[in-house]
Formats: structure tokens, sequence, C-alpha cells
């Protein structure tokens, strides 16, 4: 796990922070892009919102474009909170095992 933290890299990218959870998780990534050619044009379409904004309050995105992410986003937040859960869960078990063994 220290070996994770160290690797900690700022970035404004979307494509870069998924790819790093890769290292954690498959799950993640895959709820975001599963390869397919629309999930390509999504992940462009929230890279673009996301710098687009970012920069510009006047960038606009398309309401279904919109309504898709928000779900996919919404996901993603619900795994990652289960996966922070069950990684903490099991480094306690670890430390847990360590101290009575």
């Amino acid at each position: 796990m220290s070996i994770l933290l160290l690797q900690f890299q700022t970035t404004h990218s979307i494509k870069a922070l998924l790819k790093f959870n890769l290292r954690l998780t498959t799950k993640l990534s895959l709820l975001m892009f599963d390869g397919s050619a629309e999930d390509e044009r999504l992940l462009a379409v929230f890279e673009g919102a996301y710098l687009g904004y970012r920069y510009s309050e006047k960038y606009n995105i398309d309401t279904q474009d919109l309504n898709i992410l928000f779900d996919k986003v919404k996901n993603l937040h619900a795994s990652a909170e289960e996966t922070f859960v069950n990684w903490m869960d099991n480094y306690e078990r670890l430390i847990n095992t360590t101290q009575n063994g």
C-alpha cells in the first residue's frame, strides 16, 4: 500500500485517474470505461466537460450524456466507497492477525 501512496501524482485527467485505479481494482475503471466505442465517446465527453468547465463556465454538455455520466459517476462513487471499506477491513484483519499470531 505504501508503494501506491508514494506514486501519487496530481492530474486533471480522468483517463489518468482511471488508469491509476487499475493498480487497486479493475472494478472502478470498468464502471466508467468498458472498452466500447460508446464508453470511449462518453469518456471523451466527460474529460472535455471537466476541462472545458474548468476554464469556461459557459461549457455545455448534452443532457442525455450528462444523465448517463451522472449515473456512471454515482455508481463509481458507491463502488469506490465499497472498495475502500473492503481494503480497510482486510488491512485491519491483517494487523489483528499479526498482533495475535
